[in-house]
């Protein structure tokens, strides 16, 4: 019986030192730029939420002008201490309200309407860059009478 078992090279079998090398250079990219895309992803979501809670505000702030927030100053600030009630949101945010006669005269003196025009601004930092939110609207009541 003859035995046809060639001898093998040595070191034949598995990788060399250079392939794994550039093996594990290609993986380390591939997670350093899926990371990368997670943590901007992460970012922008957290922005999102952080737009839409100062959305929220800004409504809110929006509900209460000449309920619990006068109408009579202008600018309006987060800070009056008269408006700790309102301000109960969180507080990384600041908000300002501007209120400003609004013209109708298009419709006549005779109207019994008056009009403001309202701007609302909601400030807040994040990863300290400043953003702002600013809504615009159009406040309608009626007309003070002289007694």
């Amino acid at each position: 019986m003859t035995r046809h078992d060639a001898p093998r090279r040595l070191g034949a079998e598995g990788f060399t030192l250079l392939e794994t090398l550039v093996a594990l250079a290609i993986l380390g990219m591939a997670l350093g730029s899926s990371i990368s895309v997670f943590s901007d992803s992460l970012s922008r979501s957290r922005h999102a939420a952080m737009e839409a809670e100062a959305a929220g505000i800004a409504q809110a702030v929006l509900d209460q002008i000449g309920n619990t927030i006068p109408t009579k100053k202008t600018p309006i600030k987060s800070e009056d201490p008269q408006l700790k009630s309102v301000s109960g949101m969180d507080p990384k945010f600041r908000w300002r309200v501007d209120l400003a006669p609004y013209n109708l005269k298009k419709l006549g003196d005779n109207t019994t309407v008056k009009a403001s025009a309202v701007v609302v601004e909601v400030a807040w930092y994040e990863s300290r860059h400043p953003w702002f939110l600013t809504v615009r609207s159009l406040r309608v009541g009626l007309k003070d009478r002289p007694q």
